[in-house]
């Protein structure tokens, strides 16, 4: 979301409380902590909520922010695919009306959109997500705090789309343009470029590129550190440093309660020492940088897996 919808958020605030409706000031400034702290039973009663009384009180721009953040929630954390595409075309729609498309945050339903595409099947929607995300990121400049999230996308679906090089490129190149607006990319961003690199047969400059950026801000602090805990687990295993790989593996139950982090979990897990000193083909070494079906299939039954 871009700056300046922050500050709208403040006068919002302020414009709801000198009307009375105190309550909903105090639960609209709640609403994105709730979805980034995973407060998921708070944020599926209060967002729709919100939403409902914005559209009674004709203010579009505070139904969008409700109805994002609570989509947000929910192809996020809860990785759910499905089940939520419906509701993020929905947005994306909304987003696109006359008293809508100026909204700061207005761009942020493509990245949640192509998230819940992302979710449902990565490969398969990777195409319609790069025409998307390119034409959203057409209009929004490296000066927009909408930029990062929209180009971390980007280079997600470059990767299902098995383009790998081109990932690796339009990161770097994504970098260099928040740079030059005297901005620093956001870990999110950061993470893709390692991914990409991981991707692209490049596992020793992905390690590079997960340390170069673990300082970048991140736009999901909570999430951070047991996300780059798996992502640099995944890295070490592929490098074939299974010790250190487990070493840097989360505990289950830190990840436990997030259906995003279980794939990842589940693949690196699968790695052990034991099957470092006999990685013989099919064996849990063999497969645990690349995610064998076995792992896939285990980290589908998860709780909350969204693909349930």
């Amino acid at each position: 979301m871009d700056v300046d919808i922050w500050a709208w958020v403040g006068g919002t605030q302020r414009e709801l409380h000198e009307a009375g409706n105190t309550g909903l000031a105090m639960a609209l400034g709640d609403v994105p902590a709730q979805a980034l702290e995973g407060r998921f039973a708070q944020l599926d009663v209060v967002a729709p909520a919100i939403a409902q009384h914005a559209e009674t009180l004709e203010k579009p721009w505070l139904e969008f922010f409700a109805r994002y953040w609570h989509l947000l929630g929910r192809v996020g954390d809860r990785a759910i695919g499905a089940a939520a595409l419906d509701d993020a075309v929905a947005l994306a729609d909304f987003a696109e009306r006359d008293d809508v498309s100026d909204c700061p945050a207005a761009p942020g339903a493509v990245e949640v959109l192509a998230m819940a595409q992302a979710n449902t099947d990565g490969p398969g929607y990777a195409e319609t997500r790069l025409a998307a995300l390119g034409a959203a990121l057409d209009g929004v400049g490296p000066d927009s705090l909408a930029f990062s999230g929209l180009a971390t996308q980007y280079v997600a679906a470059l990767i299902d789309a098995g383009q790998a090089a081109e990932a690796v490129a339009y990161a770097e190149a994504a970098v260099e343009r928040l740079r030059g607006e005297g901005r620093e990319a956001s870990w999110e961003l950061g993470a893709a470029s390692a991914r990409a690199l991981l991707a692209a047969g490049r596992p020793d400059d992905a390690l590079t590129a997960l340390d170069a950026s673990t300082g970048f801000k991140p736009d999901d602090p909570v999430a951070k550190g047991r996300r780059e805990s798996l992502l640099r687990s995944q890295v070490l295993a592929t490098l074939g440093r299974l010790e250190e790989a487990v070493d840097a593996l989360p505990d289950l139950d830190v990840v436990g309660d997030h259906a995003r982090e279980w794939v990842e979990w589940a693949r690196t897990s699968a790695c052990s020492p034991r099957a470092a000193r006999s990685p013989t083909p099919g064996s849990s070494a063999a497969s645990c940088a690349s995610g064998s079906p076995t792992s896939r299939a285990w980290a589908a039954t998860a709780p909350g897996s969204s693909s349930r």
